[in-house]
Order: structure tokens, then sequence, then C-alpha cells
């Protein structure tokens, strides 16, 4: 019975009105929820090893969030660190920002100002263009209602609890692409062609309630795009969804498995492999392997291993992000 009205709850939820392209591409927020989140991700990976990440997330009553970091194999690694989080129109904080030149296929990112290597300072502009070459993925399209529904049955039901799902509702949005344009460095431009996907995702976010996380994504050797996404949180056991494009179509996963059965031992590993199925019962395997990361630590309560994956999808090779989210209180982050 509780999973049958957990299936009905959300069946509604995904019947909501569909937002129109460009209200998805737009930044979003909600006066009415304290713990509200926006927040937009690209990440850079290129065939010499040189990556990026960068991410801005705007938050209702907390200071706003940012990641920029990229590495370049002859220069190491640059961070960006005292960022003016003054906030501006659209995507932009500081001299930190996104916009959408085309809804779908087109996002320019740039920023001009001081990044860190150590405590040496330097002085960086990034002109960055996204492409999307692959299609712009609404997980609302992909979720599996009744896996979803078999996990929230298995708890224990409380008005607490079934006010916290919230937390579950969320506009999820992926795609894969590329990411063209100059890095300019103290004055030397660096030209770069790189694989990318980003993220966009809003509704309720607190750090302090999530357990742990698994995000995998990238683009293969073959221009297709893939994704795992699998979590817990503090008052509900896993939740997943993936896909793997198929040019303009999408192949969907079935319930992934359990994070315990490849990131176990360590809980952050540097190469793992994952068994899974689609949902028309056809096998996947995915191997990764994890050459380089950064770290970041979120609210103070939660630890985000962002690593560069390596992949290979049914044989076929690819590169991409390897997130692992671990939250201190339930396991020990001292060793990874």
């Amino acid at each position: 019975m509780k999973k049958f009205f957990a299936a009905w709850m959300i069946r509604r939820s995904l019947k909501e009105r569909a937002l129109p392209l460009i209200d998805l591409e737009s930044k979003h927020s909600n006066p009415d929820e304290v713990l509200f989140n926006d927040s937009s991700y690209f990440l850079g990976r290129g065939n010499d090893g040189s990556h990026m990440v960068v991410r801005l997330a705007f938050r209702n009553g907390r200071l706003p969030e940012y990641w920029l970091s990229f590495h370049f194999p002859e220069k190491g690694t640059f961070e960006l660190r005292d960022l003016d989080l003054v906030e501006g129109d659209g995507f932009q904080l500081g001299g930190l920002g996104y916009e959408c030149i085309e809804p779908g296929k087109f996002w320019k990112i740039s920023y001009a100002g001081k990044m860190f290597q150590g405590e040496k300072s330097h002085q960086v502009e990034l002109d960055l263009t996204f492409e999307g070459t692959r299609p712009l993925v609404n997980f609302k399209n992909i979720t599996n209602p009744s896996d979803t529904a078999r996990a929230i049955a298995r708890e224990r039901w409380s008005g607490t609890f079934l006010k916290r799902l919230k937390e579950i509702k969320k506009v999820h949005l992926e795609q894969g692409g590329r990411i063209s344009g100059s890095i300019s460095l103290d004055g030397e431009e660096i030209r770069i062609d790189w694989r990318s996907i980003r993220d966009h995702s809003w509704g309720t976010r607190s750090w302090g309630t999530w357990k742990r996380h698994v995000w995998m994504g990238g683009v293969l050797d073959n221009g297709e795009a893939f994704n795992l996404s699998l979590i817990t949180y503090d008052f509900m056991g896993q939740l997943s969804a993936g896909y793997l494009s198929q040019g303009e179509s999408l192949i969907y996963f079935k319930a992934l498995p359990d994070m315990s059965s490849f990131a176990a031992d360590p809980l952050i590993p540097k190469q793992t492999s994952i068994e899974f199925y689609d949902r028309d019962g056809k096998a996947h395997h995915l191997l990764m392997t994890m050459p380089h990361h950064f770290d970041f630590m979120m609210d103070g309560v939660y630890f985000i291993r962002e690593g560069m994956g390596n992949f290979e999808l049914d044989g076929i090779t690819g590169m991409g992000v390897a997130e692992f989210g671990l939250n201190p209180e339930y396991y020990d982050t001292s060793t990874v």
C-alpha cells in the first residue's frame, strides 16, 4: 500500500506543467523556501590531461557557493579563492559568470580576476563557450516512479518524513558537449578544446542531510553522453537514475547497484567497475579510473571529491567526472 501511494505521489508530481526551454535555462529562486538552491556546473576535459570544473550556486539565506579550478600538465593547478560575492543579473557572481546564448545549445563562461597556485596569485581571464552536442536531459523525463516509490516505501513514514520528501523533488538537467575558447594566464593565451558535461538543478538542498552520493558522467569517444547518479539522505535510502544517449534518443537505466558494492574499501576508489541494466534488460558495464581530482568542503559538513573520471562503458572509452561525496558524520573522511 505504501509503495502504491508513493508511486501515485511521484506520478502526480511528474505531471506538473513542463517548463519551456527558455525557463529551464534561467536562474531560479523561491523566497518562500529557506533552503532553496540553484546550482549550475560545467566540466572540461582535454586529451592532453588538462581539466577544469566551474560551479555557481545561488542560495536563499546563505552565502552563494562557487568553484573554479583548472589544471594544465605543464603549469599545474589553479583555484579561485576570495571571490567577491556580489550577485549580479542572471548567473553572475563577482567576476565569474555564465550567459545562455542559445537555450539548450550554447553558453558563455567568463571570468576576469585573480586565481591562486598555492599562495601565489595569477591574473586569469576565461573566455569559453559550451556547445551542447547531445540532448539536454531533464531527469523528470527519465525518473522511474516504481524505483523511487520502492525506496520511499521502505522507510518508516511520519509527518516529518513526508515533509522532508520535498528535498528529493528537484529539477535536474544535464547535457554532454564541448567547451572551446581561451584561458589567459598572466597574459599568456591558452587555447581550449575540451569534452564537457554541464549540470543545472534547483530545489531544496541542505548539505547536512546528505549521507553519501556518487555522480558519474561524461562523453564517450563515439560522442555519446552518459550519466549515473546515486544518493542517500539521512532520512532515506538510495535513489538513483541514469541514461546513455543514442544520438537524439536516450537509453534509461534501471535502479543502480548500491554504492557500497563498488565504493566501500576505499570509500572513494581510484578505480572501480559497475554492472547495471537498462529498462529493456540489457546489461551494461562501466569501468572508472580517477587520475586527478579537486576536493571541496560544503558548508563545513559535507566532503566532495571532484574526480576526473576516465571511463570505459560497454567497451567504449571516454572522459568526464567521477564525483564522490561523503558526510563525515557517517563516514570517516580522514583517509580518503
